[in-house]
């Protein structure tokens, strides 16, 4: 994982799990602030936030519609937009950086707004870290053919609930095809803001 995400994710082992900072996600995660003039890295967390809140995933993919699945909407966008940036070498590296520059001042300015002081800061941050490096961690196995893809969605994103092996499946081929979309953008193209997605067209019928 490039530089800056790595050395920050890898140093949150410690901390409680991620219901202690539910109310904080759900403050995250219900709005999104866009000044009118971003970086590209900026531009890039915030085109991955609004493919990650489609209806779709909630509606016909069935994740959860709840702060938990949210968040893990978010994560695997995340995830697949920093493998590429990952894959474009050290060209690609303060891009990166600013994109989760971008996430982590989003996430620590919400959590600052609700009070509690530095240590509580620390704990909920600690907490939202521990959660998204193992998420990141076990989409990247299973994109290397290290795991099941379906099994690692259905840990991490049904959160091991039954769910019809069809809807992960669908759930499953949207990333893939996520991971080849992103494979066709150049550096230019994310230095420019633009995370194209594939889309996520209701199933028709």
């Amino acid at each position: 994982m490039a530089g800056t995400l790595a050395c920050r994710l890898k140093a949150v082992n410690e901390g409680p799990g991620l219901g202690y900072c539910l109310p904080v996600l759900n403050r995250i995660l219900s709005r999104l602030r866009r000044p009118a003039e971003m970086p590209a890295g900026s531009e890039l967390y915030f085109a991955l936030v609004r493919q990650a809140r489609q209806p779709v995933f909630f509606r016909d993919w069935k994740v959860p519609d709840t702060v938990d699945g949210r968040f893990d909407t978010i994560v695997v966008h995340a995830a697949l937009l920093f493998r590429r940036l990952r894959a474009l070498g050290p060209a690609a590296q303060a891009l990166s950086d600013e994109t989760f520059a971008a996430m982590t001042a989003d996430l620590d300015r919400s959590v600052r707004e609700l009070g509690g002081g530095d240590i509580g800061v620390g704990k909920r941050m600690k907490a939202i870290g521990r959660a998204f490096y193992g998420r990141v961690q076990a989409y990247d196995e299973a994109l290397e053919g290290k795991q099941s893809l379906e099994d690692a969605l259905v840990r991490n994103v049904y959160r091991n609930a039954p769910v019809d092996a069809a809807v992960v499946g669908r759930l499953a081929d949207y990333v893939r095809n996520a991971v080849l979309a992103l494979d066709r953008q150049s550096l230019a193209d994310l230095a420019r803001g633009r995370a194209d997605f594939p889309s996520v067209e209701p199933p028709v019928g």
